[in-house]
């Protein structure tokens, strides 16, 4: 694999971990879920403030890319997590 193939997969695997379908979901419905239910931005605080299906998608959005394989994979995946915990987007969105 090239340089520019693993930098392409790296930047998209952090724009995937910026993605959090349980703050959209909420958001929506006009709450905060990083303040509003448990202030966790995640599949049970999506089920607390937005209900049954936000659950379900978040809960699969999550589990849609199981662990991987040595290697480059596994940097695409620390860096989609990394994603998940510094996201750029909070600062764009407010």
């Amino acid at each position: 694999m090239t340089i520019p193939a693993i930098l392409f997969c790296v930047l998209i695997g952090y724009a995937l971990g910026n993605l959090n379908p349980a703050y959209a979901l909420a958001k929506r419905k006009g709450y905060d879920a990083r303040v509003d239910g448990s202030g966790n931005a995640g599949a049970s605080n999506a089920f607390i403030l937005a209900g049954k299906g936000a659950f379900f998608f978040t809960a699969l959005f999550a589990t849609l890319f199981p662990p991987g394989h040595p290697g480059v994979l596994n940097l695409v995946e620390y860096v989609s997590f990394r994603g998940h915990v510094v996201v750029v987007f909070d600062f764009v969105l407010g």
